[in-house]
């Protein structure tokens, strides 16, 4: 009896300590699929695995390993040589929040409509510096961030974005997309985007029947040359919107271009061919950037729609000439960058809200006494201005009145 049981035990041991493969192998008679499942948990040969991040960075892959950890979340797939997802790679890997794939060298033929099916978990999603021509299809809808940076997609197909109805970030930065490729009301059913980056591409005119979730858009170094009403179409929460460097004229911005608009922030136009200040601009706006262009003049109606601006910068501009009081009524501006102008004079009936004013390189060439303090014989007014440039003017120093700065008690004055 004793005999048996030690049989007994010896066989029990030889079987726990049985490697994998040997396990395995027990089974390749009766069922392919229990060698494959075991293994499929291993970190791949080639990587390196900490935790629940899956190192295949600069691995000179082909393509993606078939076996990852079983609580990996964070896939680095980043400097391979990657043509293809084949369809149910992730298949059983449902744990996966992230995976960076960038400068690879995937193309549309290789994403399959199966390539990204069993991530269910999966908020991140980074496909940028490949060589895809087509926005990906069948992605998951769990997804909250998707880049498809540098790249040379075209076009975005309808059916492409269908189901991203979770996603909060989609950057498009530096492609190739065209108005044709661009479908009005395209991203429509995104009813959770935040932010879109859509800059360096080939768009004419700004995109229609955006998502009103919008909250920033980046149009920043396309071709834009037309702004039109319907950007968005109905009240949208948007609060920055960036459209430097592109082909803007007064022509092509729409007066209801900035209709449903009641929460915009910040409105970039700068580096483009603008002569006005463009008008029916919304009331909510607090920050206006209109650098290097080719506007002349301002004059009392320019800001009439948006009396709540709090900075200004209308640097390297052709403005010779403002209207006195054109900024009066803005009472609450702080920041005026009026600097590589034309002006000949400071502005007059500047608000007393201002905290910095630049009015450097101009052609000022003299200060009145109350240029920047009233002169108010009932009682002293302390002004709010802590920096205020007036160098690269034609100002004589020796010619300033003597109570030209009386009212500027802690400040930084730069004349000449």
């Amino acid at each position: 009896m004793r005999f048996f049981s030690q049989v007994t035990l010896f066989l029990c041991i030889a079987v726990l300590c049985t490697s994998p493969t040997t396990f395995g192998s027990r089974f390749k008679r009766g069922s392919r699929r229990q060698p494959v499942l075991f293994n499929r948990y291993i970190c791949p040969p080639q990587c390196a695995c900490s935790l629940n991040i899956i190192y295949c960075s600069g691995k000179q892959l082909n393509e993606i390993p078939s076996t990852f950890p079983r609580n990996g979340e964070f896939l680095h797939l980043e400097n391979n040589y990657i043509t293809r997802i084949h369809s149910g790679v992730f298949r059983h890997f449902p744990a996966i929040q992230r995976i960076i794939l960038t400068k690879n060298r995937l193309i549309s033929a290789g994403l399959k409509a199966r390539s990204f099916e069993g991530l269910t978990a999966l908020k991140r999603l980074d496909l940028s510096e490949n060589k895809l021509t087509r926005f990906p299809r069948s992605l998951p809808p769990s997804l909250v961030e998707l880049r498809l940076n540098l790249n040379n997609i075209t076009k975005v197909k309808r059916g492409a974005t269908r189901g991203l109805t979770n996603l909060v970030a989609l950057s498009l930065f530096r492609n190739s997309i065209t108005d044709a490729g661009f479908e009005p009301a395209i991203l429509k059913n995104m009813t959770a985007l935040s932010y879109l980056d859509l800059n360096e591409n080939l768009l004419e005119t700004v995109p229609q029947g955006l998502p009103e979730s919008l909250r920033e858009i980046r149009l920043e170094n396309n071709g834009l040359k037309n702004v039109t009403a319907g950007i968005f179409t109905s009240q949208s929460l948007l609060h920055h919107f960036s459209l430097r460097n592109n082909q803007l004229s007064d022509q092509g911005i729409n007066f209801n271009a900035w209709s449903n608009m009641s929460n915009l922030f910040l409105l970039d136009l700068s580096y483009n061919k603008l002569r006005t200040i463009p008008r029916g601009l919304p009331p909510s706006l607090h920050q206006l950037i209109i650098e290097n262009n080719f506007i002349e003049e301002i004059n009392y109606k320019t800001f009439i729609s948006s009396l709540n601006l709090t900075q200004i910068k209308l640097s390297f501009n052709k403005i010779r000439i403002i209207t006195p009081g054109s900024f009066t009524r803005l009472i609450h501006l702080r920041f005026l960058d009026l600097a590589f102008n034309n002006l000949l004079y400071v502005p007059r009936g500047l608000p007393t809200t201002l905290e910095a004013l630049f009015l450097e390189s101009n052609q000022i060439f003299s200060v009145q006494i109350d240029s920047f303090c009233p002169m108010n014989p009932e009682r002293f007014v302390t002004s709010k201005l802590h920096t205020l440039r007036l160098d690269g003017n034609l100002i004589d120093s020796n010619d300033l009145p003597a109570l030209a700065f009386y009212c500027l008690s802690s400040m930084e004055v730069v004349v000449t």
